[in-house]
């Protein structure tokens, strides 16, 4: 089974070339430049996206909030058995947001706006040079939350190896790590932060490509205060930026060779009995899974 494939604002550039088919908002002209501006690019087998007003800049970046309004709507339709899983790549303006573990004495020291959502995990960055993957969509019965997370650290893994830069899992921590070495201690490379509602997920990972790391600075990244922040450019120290559109082909192919599976075909009327669960990563799925079947 494959994702439907929606690749938003300059990230679908990577596959516009790849034999995916551009959506009816493929292009939009930018007023103050009159040029084209990035659409969205979609695998020709896919369900259009749901029009959401303000969704991508001229830049071809997605604007956070309008992003989450666009996963409510997706995740709105998978409940009701409307639409398949949906494999969302984009990058966002700059934004943090807060899953529901985060502390307020984690969030940035400036006073900038956290804004607060639904998945799990604490607080993080998200911006230009970043590749974020969002998946909705149902999971079949039944439903492995560790699984889950160990196939998409395993899928971030591949897709960072595909740029010649070393990476893995560490027990007890969320995400993907670059190992410690003569540049400091271990680094966090990737985030992964998942909700699963009524049987549905949204959210997903995040992987620093190219990006500014500065942001991360200012507060307590996934609140571990005693590891740094990195990127695939950092790590690779020299030559070009790699950037989201380099990777997110990369990446969606081992999301779906690795993780489509785990996931159901639409169907109407097929809503799920379990109620919410936050998944943050491996340290935290056995309690998200001791919930989940307790809200079943």
């Amino acid at each position: 089974m494959q994702f439907e494939l929606h690749a938003l604002g300059r990230v679908g550039t990577a596959f516009a070339a790849s034999g995916a088919a551009a959506s009816r908002s493929a292009a939009s002209t930018s007023a103050a430049s009159g040029t084209a501006a990035p659409g969205t690019y979609s695998r020709r087998d896919a369900a259009p996206l749901p029009p959401v007003d303000d969704l991508l800049r001229p830049d071809g970046i997605v604007d956070y909030r309008a992003g989450l309004a666009l996963q409510e709507v997706l995740r709105g339709e998978s409940v009701a058995g409307d639409r398949g899983p949906t494999l969302l790549l984009l990058e966002h303006t700059p934004v943090y947001t807060a899953g529901r573990s985060a502390d307020e004495d984690e969030y940035p020291y400036d006073g900038t706006e956290v804004v607060p959502i639904d998945r799990g995990g604490r607080v993080t960055w998200h911006g230009p040079g970043q590749l974020v993957a969002y998946l909705i969509g149902r999971l079949a019965a039944p439903f492995d939350a560790a699984g889950l997370v160990r196939d998409l650290e395993a899928s971030l893994i591949e897709a960072i190896a595909g740029s010649g830069v070393e990476s893995s899992a560490v027990k007890g921590r969320p995400g993907v790590w670059c190992p410690s070495d003569a540049r400091g201690p271990a680094r966090k490379i990737a985030a992964i932060g998942l909700s699963v509602r009524r049987g549905v997920t949204m959210h997903g990972v995040a992987l620093n490509c190219s990006n500014d790391l500065r942001p991360f600075g200012t507060i307590v990244p996934c609140g571990i205060s005693d590891a740094g922040v990195t990127s695939i450019t950092e790590e690779r120290r020299g030559g070009e930026a790699v950037t989201p559109v380099a990777v997110a082909p990369v990446l969606a192919e081992a999301i779906e060779r690795r993780v489509a599976w785990r996931y159901a075909t639409a169907t109407a009327g097929s809503a799920g009995a379990a109620d919410a669960v936050e998944v943050a990563g491996a340290a935290e799925v056995a309690d998200a899974a001791t919930r989940e079947e307790a809200a079943a």
